[in-house]
């Protein structure tokens, strides 16, 4: 049986399902809840409790799932649930589409899907302002590529709207870029996630060529536009050719591709200095400051104090 990856936020408690949910054990898919079962509280916090952050489910349930998704992100703006578990459920979904992001573009409805999805989280971040700090709560710091992807996206779309980009086209790419730029880390022989003062030479090189070997992989994918393309090209640029993999000056790149570096580099430093979005706004401004316009560095520390 084939699966796919869900985020535990995205289950909704006292919710009956349509589809069987399973749980990794080892190297075992083990059935968890039934078809038809409610998803109890204490499913949930048991889940919590032992640290479970995701799920599976199979494959040809993908339809029902992203019905029962939908239903959920229409609810990130009922403000009779609490900020904590809308934001929660908002990060889980984006991890939950960056997991699955080559499958879900391989189709228009797929790619619908994941606009919507995304067309919710936004409404979401813009409707509170205290959206975004909530989601980064949930989200900490990134442990692996898929968080990496869903706090870029948060943290994008937040600068993007505070920095009047508003038209809802720049939003999507904005957002599908941030779930496509680093899927060629996957394909390294060494983790994505390793820091890179402590990369060999070569693993140094090979991590280099990321974002061109990106780029091969999503040209001629439907719905896979050129300014994604060029975001994706360019996401590693920063300062005066101080980035890669051409050396650009970040200052002469659009806009939306300048909010987008700035918050990819930011999560980055996160997770290679071990200090969770929230609390590394000052050490990134004293060790990275210079690389980015000052206005945006100003931006992303008042979205985060």
């Amino acid at each position: 049986m084939e699966f796919l990856p869900v985020r535990v936020n995205t289950l909704r408690a006292d919710t009956n399902i349509d589809f069987d949910i399973y749980i990794e054990v080892g190297e075992k898919k083990i059935h968890y809840i039934r078809n038809s079962d409610p998803v109890t509280s204490a499913h949930i916090q048991k889940l919590k409790s032992k640290g479970v952050k995701r799920l599976f489910i199979p494959s040809d349930a993908e339809s029902s799932y992203l019905n029962y998704l939908e239903a959920g992100l229409v609810g990130l703006k009922n403000t009779s649930k609490s900020i904590d578990e809308r934001a929660a459920t908002a990060n889980d979904a984006i991890v939950t589409s960056a997991e699955n992001i080559e499958h879900n573009l391989e189709t228009e409805q797929g790619f619908n899907r994941t606009k919507n999805q995304f067309s919710h989280v936004v409404d979401f971040l813009t409707s509170d302002r205290g959206a975004i700090k909530k989601i980064l709560d949930a989200a900490g710091c990134a442990l692996d590529n898929n968080q990496h992807a869903a706090t870029v996206a948060s943290l994008s779309l937040a600068m993007a709207t505070r920095l009047d980009v508003t038209d809802s086209n720049d939003l999507l790419q904005l957002g599908i870029a941030s779930l496509v730029h680093d899927l060629a880390k996957n394909k390294l022989p060494f983790s994505p996630m390793k820091p890179r003062n402590q990369m060999t030479p070569e693993e140094k090189k090979q991590y280099e060529k990321h974002p061109a070997d990106t780029v091969a992989m999503l040209s001629g994918k439907p719905f896979i536009t050129p300014r994604i393309l060029g975001i994706v090209a360019d996401h590693e640029e920063v300062g005066q050719g101080k980035g890669f993999p051409e050396r650009k000056d970040i200052f002469k790149l659009q806009l939306i591709y300048q909010i987008f570096n700035i918050c990819n580099d930011f999560d980055r430093f996160c997770f290679e200095n071990s200090v969770v979005p929230l609390k590394a706004i000052d050490s990134f401004f004293e060790k990275r400051g210079e690389l980015f316009h000052s206005d945006h560095i100003a931006m992303l520390a008042s979205i985060l104090t």
